[in-house]
């Protein structure tokens, strides 16, 4: 059976599949205007492509006169994606195909063979090659998200302060000529940014600001419908503004950075704090007899107790990320702000306080025709689907 690999496509062909990319369900005499060629050229090509199964008709709409236009796809199950999403609490690798459904899946969370200080470039290239085999699929391509620095031009993780080992890799070397495939390479934020913006409640939206929340805060910000990323590259490195004057050293070398207050493990490190020096009653010590090993479900059970150091861990919390997020509202004032991540998933009221607190300490005139809400994406898909995209825009030219 033949692959994408087999075909070699000329400029024309190209520039058909990448208006069609970009343009899905189209009839051909729009093909013909939207890439500025012949719609001869366009019915010739087309031909060959539907006749390879690399277009396939959609159903037929009806125009003013009764006949029918057949309307054009490319077949996504022949541009599939290798995609993976590293983060210091779970590997993520699916296979997706160009319609945004993930094939095959798999996660490893922290402790399953590895952890944040263990996890190296080979074992990452291990698992890739696992989900290669079993899915039995040839994809076009890698799409690698991280939390972390990056040079994307450069194609290198330069640093993840909570990934010892992921430092200074070139993603080619390491992973795409072991896998024979071209890796794409972003941060997480930006990556849950493209999947969004792609396949989000607000399809398309121009002026985005997603701000990923769970076990470490970051942000991906498109502009004018592209990534924003900064002369460096570091653009969006939200969890390591400054928010406090305490001295407690981040893993990114500061002190005093939001990752330190408002991601998941650092809350339930701020209620085993409070709750080692609180004398009044709290529901928390029947719910566990270990303080040191809080677990989500219990302190999501103290919340629900209204448990007052639950309450005012989360609430603290929320104000500092809203803070946080403020600063960035004010800087890029997108038209539209999406929370996403795992913190949101398990505390929910962290990031309803960090919204009130956007509306609360942000200038009116900056929150004018913008919407704040929730991803209602599910994390995990978003961080694969997103990882994809940036192969899938880079394949067809975008």
């Amino acid at each position: 059976m033949k692959t994408i690999h087999d075909f070699q496509f000329t400029p024309i062909q190209k520039k058909i599949l990448s208006t069609a990319y970009c343009n899905p369900r189209i009839s051909r005499r729009e093909l013909a205007e939207k890439a500025g060629i012949s719609e001869k050229s366009v019915i010739r090509y087309a031909g060959d492509f539907l006749n390879q199964h690399i277009f396939i008709n959609q159903e037929a709409c009806s125009n003013a006169v009764g006949r029918h236009a057949e309307l054009l796809q490319i077949n996504p199950e022949w541009f599939t994606v290798l995609s993976a999403d590293v983060g210091a609490y779970s590997v993520k690798i699916g296979i997706v195909d160009l319609s945004g459904r993930i094939l095959f899946r798999k996660i490893w969370v922290k402790g399953e063979g590895w952890t944040p200080h263990t996890l190296t470039a080979e074992m990452l290239c291990e698992k890739m090659q696992q989900v290669l085999e079993e899915s039995g699929l040839k994809p076009i391509g890698l799409g690698l998200s991280i939390s972390g620095l990056i040079d994307r031009d450069r194609q290198s993780i330069r640093y993840c302060p909570n990934l010892a080992q992921l430092r200074d890799i070139h993603v080619q070397k390491a992973f795409g000529e072991t896998l024979g495939l071209p890796v794409c390479l972003d941060t997480s934020a930006r990556c849950l940014a493209l999947a969004e913006a792609r396949y989000g409640r607000h399809k398309d939206a121009s002026n985005l600001l997603y701000i990923s929340a769970g076990h470490s805060i970051s942000a991906g910000v498109i502009l004018d419908g592209k990534i924003f990323r900064g002369t460096a590259g570091s653009a969006g490195e939200l969890g390591h503004i400054k928010v406090s004057d305490d001295r407690v050293r981040c893993t990114c070398g500061s002190t005093g950075c939001l990752e330190l207050y408002a991601t998941v493990p650092m809350i339930a490190k701020s209620i085993r704090c409070r709750l080692s020096n609180f004398i009044g009653y709290s529901p928390l010590p029947a719910l566990s007899s270990d303080w040191s090993n809080l677990q989500v479900s219990q302190i999501q059970e103290g919340f629900r107790l209204k448990d007052k150091i639950v309450l005012e861990c989360m609430t603290d919390a929320g104000h500092l990320l809203g803070r946080a997020t403020s600063s960035f509202v004010s800087s890029y004032n997108p038209s539209l702000v999406v929370f996403g991540g795992c913190l949101g998933e398990l505390y929910p009221y962290v990031i309803e306080e960090a919204i009130r607190e956007i509306e609360r300490v942000t200038l009116s005139s900056t929150l004018q025709d913008i919407e704040i809400t929730k991803s209602a994406l599910d994390s995990c898909d978003a961080a694969i689907l997103g990882a994809a995209l940036q192969v899938q825009d880079k394949f067809f030219g975008l």
